[in-house]
Order: C-alpha cells, then sequence, then structure tokens
C-alpha cells in the first residue's frame, strides 16, 4: 500500500539526498550532465517511476540512482524556479499579467518541489518517492499541485519538522532558532513552532489558491490573451516601483545571499515571537 503523505512527511529524512550529492562526480558536468548517463531516471523519468512504483506493489527504485536524481532536482528546481521568475518580471513590465501570473506559479512550485527535495521527498508525477533515515525508499500518491501543497501543509504542521525552516534562515552567521534562543524563546516552544507554521502555510498560499480554483492559471495557460487590447491596469511607474521593492529584498549584500530580507525576517521573527508571549505590550 502507497505511503499517506502525513506519513511520508513525518519520517522522509535528508540524509540519503545529502549522501548522495557527495556522489555526484564533476566529470559529469562538462558532458552537461548532473547524473550519470547510466542513470534509470536521467531519460524517461516517469515511465520508470511508473515501472518502479507499481500500485499493490512494493517500490523498487534503484535507490542510489534515484537518491542521486533527488539531490541534483535540488539544485536544478531552484534554478528553474529563479528562471520562470526571471521571466514572470520580464513579462510584468510587457504589460503581460497573464504570462506573469501563469510563471510565478510555476517559480513558486518548483522553488517547493526544491525544498521538498533535500528533505528527502522527490516529487514526480502522479507517483512520488520518499527516503526514511535508513536510505529506503516508499510511495505516495497523488497529482503534483495538489501533493506539493499538501506535502507543504503537513510540514508545516509536524513538530520535529517545522522549525527547521527557522535553522536554514540566519543572519551574521546565526541561525534564527540561535537568535531567538538567545532572546529567550526556546526552539521547543509553542511560540516558535507556531512561528515556523505560521510562514509556512502565508508563503505558499499561492499553491493552496491554485489548487482549489485553477480558473486564473487555466485562463493564463489556454486562453487567448489579447482580446481585450486592455490587459494591464497597472501603470508602468506602480509596476516599478514595486519591481524596485522586491529587487532590494533579494539584493546580494556582502556576504549574506539575501541581507536585507533575512533581516526583515529577523525582525519579523522576534516581533512575532515577542508580541505571542506579551500580547498586551507594544514591542517598542
Amino acid at each position: 500500500m502507497p505511503s499517506t503523505i502525513p506519513f511520508a512527511v513525518q519520517n522522509a529524512s535528508a540524509s540519503a539526498v545529502i549522501d548522495a550529492a557527495r556522489t555526484l562526480r564533476r566529470d559529469y558536468f562538462p558532458g552537461g550532465r548532473w547524473v550519470g548517463p547510466r542513470n534509470r531516471y536521467a531519460i524517461n523519468t516517469v515511465k520508470w517511476i511508473r515501472t518502479d512504483a507499481l500500485p499493490g506493489t512494493p517500490p523498487s527504485p534503484k535507490s542510489l540512482q534515484l537518491s542521486q536524481y533527488i539531490a541534483a532536482s535540488v539544485i536544478l528546481h531552484c534554478f528553474d524556479g529563479w528562471s520562470y521568475l526571471s521571466h514572470s518580471v520580464e513579462s510584468l513590465l510587457d504589460g503581460d499579467i497573464a504570462t506573469a501570473v501563469h510563471l510565478a506559479y510555476y517559480a513558486e512550485l518548483r522553488a517547493a518541489m526544491s525544498f521538498l527535495a533535500s528533505e528527502g521527498i522527490g516529487i514526480f508525477n502522479t507517483r512520488h518517492f520518499w527516503c526514511d533515515n535508513k536510505g529506503d525508499y516508499d510511495v505516495f500518491c497523488g497529482h503534483t499541485h495538489q501533493v506539493v501543497w499538501k506535502a507543504l501543509e503537513e510540514w508545516a504542521v509536524a513538530s520535529a519538522k517545522r522549525t527547521r525552516l527557522l535553522e536554514l534562515l540566519s543572519v551574521n552567521g546565526k541561525s534564527f532558532v540561535e537568535w531567538l534562543d538567545s532572546a529567550g524563546y526556546a526552539p521547543g516552544r509553542p511560540t516558535t513552532g507556531v512561528l515556523a507554521e505560521e510562514w509556512l502555510k502565508s508563503w505558499s498560499i499561492d499553491l493552496k489558491e491554485c489548487t482549489q480554483d485553477r480558473d486564473l492559471r487555466n485562463d493564463a495557460s489556454y486562453r487567448p490573451q489579447r482580446l481585450s487590447l486592455s490587459q494591464s491596469q497597472l501603470s508602468i511607474g506602480v509596476i516599478s516601483e514595486k519591481l524596485v521593492k522586491f529587487w532590494r529584498a533579494c539584493e546580494p549584500s556582502g556576504f549574506a545571499r539575501f541581507g536585507g530580507l533575512d533581516l526583515h525576517l529577523l525582525h519579523q521573527a522576534l516581533t512575532q515571537a515577542y508580541g505571542a508571549i506579551m500580547p498586551s505590550r507594544s514591542y517598542w
């Protein structure tokens, strides 16, 4: 029987993916490869996934090859996500709102797939693999868009997982967990877990909405977009102002990849943690 998504998320481990990432060989890269030429999943990926995850039978993946594929996908999904996002911005500047929506959605989807892959969960088509801390794989089922949101939702509420987000974010070489701990908000306190849960849910809201109501995305993908010449209701000035703010939030600074954004999030984290414990008092 396939695993349920909650069970997969609760028991998935990044260890096999991390170990596999160490085996990706530099001599693959000059040939335009991230995995070896004999990797089972490098070509016709969905076909082999279906073969190795037949309903009603135990999954039989080539574990190292699958781990290497998922490890490479962490980087490549992230890269593709940024590519989609940059083209979304380009479409927005051109006044093509529908294409901007379409590409921004897929940027978020790829970012989520990259994140899940880094945690030992490989998202494919209708059958998906997850790996436990022993390096063994199991399968769960569902359509990609719904599965990605559901997996993130489960990840957000899993007490053993959600504070992982705060471990990944850092300012001046210290993780948010360390900053919160130094401020008196220990990682194990409910406030810290709730903070991570709220962030994960709010940051992924587009994925949830698009699984419930796909009209906007479907219109952008399948309907002719220029039946009306007055597509964009935003002036170029308004669009430019928003994009400048977006750029400043993502602009690298010094040794920090997202210095301004990290500081903003840390401020939010400390403010929310303080507000949860002292709701009647002002932060300032």
